[in-house]
């Protein structure tokens, strides 16, 4: 069950289907060809494939602005594997895996037991500006256990890894408000709100939009005066054809946004993350 391969057919599970059949065989299953290419690649190969398709993945995205340019981390956690890093005077590029122990029981039975799930993340450095970005796959024991089982432990592996991260490197690093960009983007009309939280005076409020309809577009004169204010946990549908990744979730005062959609080309979502940056 916790075999390093067995463990990595787990991971290519978290990738489009389309992607591992590419690489399998496209009349098989999304698991069929997750545990093929796990069986028939070594260790080397699945970790490559892993850092070759990372683009694909859904994604969050955490945000950071450091005292000084950092191009290495030093991983303390030994859950924590590296993949593959490439690092110049101002860049640092790293492809990592975390592995995560979840605890269960099967019922009638006393004894627990583990499973093991590693979760690909990745860290990007550019000058003082870096990026952590988590894979978002959920991972349920249930699917890979035919008795009826009980968890007894589940992790957050985003927690996890972020407090890997944070004592990997003796830099201060600050959450990255991004409030600058996204108005900007929402301002020229690249993305619209689908959902919209914000803070009145002693609550916070938030505004679900009807099926298709569009916050600027349908409240322009609430949007101006949500301009005034940071923004908070927001649903943003991406309006600008050059950026084809439907929609994403943003907190900008916290610097935090997440891709929970399969993009169809590999960088999609690191050319828009590019671009709205480029704003900030």
């Amino acid at each position: 069950m916790n075999t390093p391969k067995q463990i990595l057919s787990r991971t290519l599970q978290a990738f489009p289907a389309s992607i591992l059949s590419s690489s399998g065989d496209e009349n098989d299953t999304k698991e069929e060809n997750s545990n093929n290419l796990a069986d028939g690649n070594t260790i080397q190969q699945t970790h490559d494939f892993i850092v070759d398709n990372f683009g694909y993945l859904h994604k969050h995205v955490f945000l950071y602005e450091s005292n000084s340019v950092i191009t290495g981390f030093n991983f303390q956690d030994p859950n924590v594997t590296e993949l593959k890093t490439t690092s110049t005077r101002r860049t640092f590029t790293g492809y990592y895996l975390y592995n995560v122990e979840e605890l269960y029981i099967e019922v009638g039975d006393r004894q627990p037991k583990s499973m093991i799930f590693a979760v690909p993340f990745c860290i990007k450095v550019s000058g003082r500006k870096i990026q952590l970005i988590t894979n978002t796959f959920s991972r349920n024991i249930k699917a890979y256990v035919d008795e009826e089982i009980a968890p007894m432990r589940t992790v957050n592996s985003d927690k996890a890894i972020l407090s890997a991260f944070e004592t990997s490197t003796r830099s201060v690093m600050l959450k990255l408000d991004i409030n600058k960009a996204v108005k900007q983007l929402w301002e020229d009309d690249t993305i619209d709100a689908r959902q919209v939280t914000f803070k009145e005076d002693w609550s916070e409020g938030v505004t679900r939009m009807d099926e298709n309809l569009l916050y600027k577009d349908k409240y322009p004169n609430r949007y101006l005066e949500l301009l005034k204010m940071p923004l908070r946990k927001t649903t943003f549908k991406v309006l600008n054809n050059n950026y084809p990744i439907n929609h994403f979730y943003a907190d900008p005062s916290m610097g935090t946004i997440q891709f929970p959609v399969y993009p169809d080309v590999e960088d999609h979502h690191e050319k828009f993350l590019n671009h709205l940056l480029s704003k900030n």
